[in-house]
């Protein structure tokens, strides 16, 4: 009966390293992601803050 609790306790410690290493992953491509969507919206908000100069320029 120790051992097969000793294996349980084994096997459930195996599983539960293999969804961590899982979850880490969709973690870090999600992460991934973020960083991404950041950066696209750091350039959309700086091209909106030059477009009113951008538009006098072209004005003139």
């Amino acid at each position: 009966m120790l051992k097969n609790a000793k294996e349980e306790k084994k096997d459930q410690f195996e599983r539960l390293s293999k969804e961590n290493e899982r979850l880490t992953g969709e973690l870090a491509k999600k992460d991934e992601r973020i960083e991404e969507l950041q950066e696209e919206l750091y350039e959309v908000r700086k091209a909106a803050i030059l477009a009113p100069s951008q538009i006098e320029k072209d004005k003139k």
